[in-house]
């Protein structure tokens, strides 16, 4: 399991696919505050946070990657987020 935190701005992008309160993104790019992009594959969120990646949500991105899939929860001044579990069965 891998952790990182990631400090920018997600640029807007529709999930391929939902189940319940959770959303599986293709690709997910995040703008970094300090220059530069860091694309992401596979990555699932949940409830505000994957309404954050749809509306170019600005923040700190806490990332988990597990089994090949990366998960996201958040914080920052224009998500008013809580942290929150992403874990999930995608079929």
């Amino acid at each position: 399991m891998t952790n990182e935190i990631v400090t920018g701005a997600a640029q807007p992008v529709e999930p391929a696919r939902s189940k319940g309160k959770y959303c599986l993104f293709d690709t997910v790019t995040i703008e970094l505050d300090g220059g530069g992009q860091r694309v992401l594959t596979k990555a699932s969120a949940a409830s505000e946070v994957a309404a954050a990646i749809r509306r170019r949500g600005k923040g700190q991105f806490y990332l988990s990657t597990y089994g090949g899939q990366t998960g996201f929860t958040a914080s920052g001044s224009t998500m008013a987020l809580r942290p929150m579990p992403i874990t999930t069965t995608w079929r």
